[in-house]
């Protein structure tokens, strides 16, 4: 029973699960989860046989990181490297009770003490942050495209603490990534965190398709194609929300197929 006295298993802190292909063997499996055991980590551990067994458990983030994270996505590259994100709250520690207590009452100031943290299993890439504004309790999303990109995904507080979908991609292995593109305007304000962010794929032909919730009882469904956005809603047909909604490609690998979880009436 690995992992068993330390990970968070539930709710939208669930562990991650990337697969890396491997020419004539099973693909190696890689499973990060966020950690509580003397301080709260992203931590990852690779199988190579199936599941069957795994390798000792690796801490993502610097050691010694003060504050919490978590809400972790990870996805597998070309070249089988695992790279992962994940919402840090560092800033929040740093900030200390006083500025605390300041920014508490504003959503869009509090936000700016969280950062989307980016790092690779093997080092190649340092734990850094590369934007902060985000929205500190909602999953993120990150998908690895054929032509070495990489594409992240997250909720981002904007003024007026509208909490809309931010999307930025690199075209050089995660060293660099370009300026957050806001994916919509849906006009979402809610005056605290929605808990609910994104999830995200990427096709053969490097097409990248999201989903997330959104006001109005919809999942918003949007395609990325070099920066044109194509979004459709998906209406429910009753007053009834969406919850932790995920993509994901099928057998026929350009063909995504949606999942989410929904609050009916009694009975």
């Amino acid at each position: 029973m690995l992992f068993r006295s330390e990970a968070r298993v539930s709710g939208e802190i669930a562990p991650r699960v990337s697969l890396a292909a491997r020419t004539g063997q099973s693909p190696a499996i890689t499973v990060t989860w966020n950690a509580k055991d003397g301080g709260t980590q992203i931590k990852t551990a690779r199988s190579t046989d199936g599941g069957r067994t795994y390798g000792p458990a690796t801490a993502l983030q610097s050691a010694g990181a003060a504050g919490d994270r978590g809400w972790q996505a990870s996805t597998v590259d070309a070249a089988g490297q695992l790279h992962a994100v994940w919402l840090d709250h560092r800033g929040m520690a740093a900030a200390g009770e006083h500025d605390m207590h300041k920014t508490e009452h504003d959503g869009v100031a509090m936000a700016q003490l969280s950062q989307l943290y980016i790092a690779a299993l093997d080092g190649s890439i340092a734990p850094q942050g590369i934007t902060g504004g985000v929205c500190y309790c909602c999953k993120t999303a990150m998908a690895a495209g054929p032509d070495n990109s990489l594409y992240l995904a997250w909720r981002h507080v904007y003024p007026g603490n509208m909490r809309d979908i931010a999307f930025t991609v690199s075209r050089d292995g995660g060293r660099t990534y370009a300026p957050p593109v806001r994916v919509s305007e849906d006009k979402w304000q809610i005056e605290g965190c929605p808990d609910d962010g994104p999830s995200m794929v990427v096709d053969a032909q490097g097409r990248v398709r999201s989903i997330t919730a959104g006001g109005g009882n919809q999942l918003w469904v949007e395609e990325f194609n070099q920066w044109a956005l194509g979004i459709t809603g998906i209406p429910t047909g009753q007053a009834a929300p969406f919850y932790d909604p995920f993509i994901s490609l099928g057998p026929v690998v350009n063909d995504p197929s949606l999942d989410w979880e929904q609050t009916l009436g009694a009975g």
